[in-house]
């Protein structure tokens, strides 16, 4: 019991010191541009962002 217990709390306080950090992003400076390729060649565009925001986890990118 003592080493289930002690189990749980090195993980709520392993989980504790995970360092995320939200970004938000700045529509009027940014752009998503992309490419398509095909058989015959390939094709580019832009897209347009309304809003949005970017989530870094320890130093990585995990969502947006």
């Amino acid at each position: 019991m003592k080493n289930l217990l002690f189990l749980s709390l090195f993980a709520l306080v392993s989980m504790s010191f995970v360092l995320v950090t939200n970004y938000k992003v700045d529509t009027t400076g940014s752009t998503v541009v992309w490419t398509g390729y095909k058989v015959t060649g390939k094709h580019t565009g832009t897209v347009k962002i309304k809003s949005g925001d970017l989530v870094v986890t320890d130093g990585k990118l995990t969502g947006g």
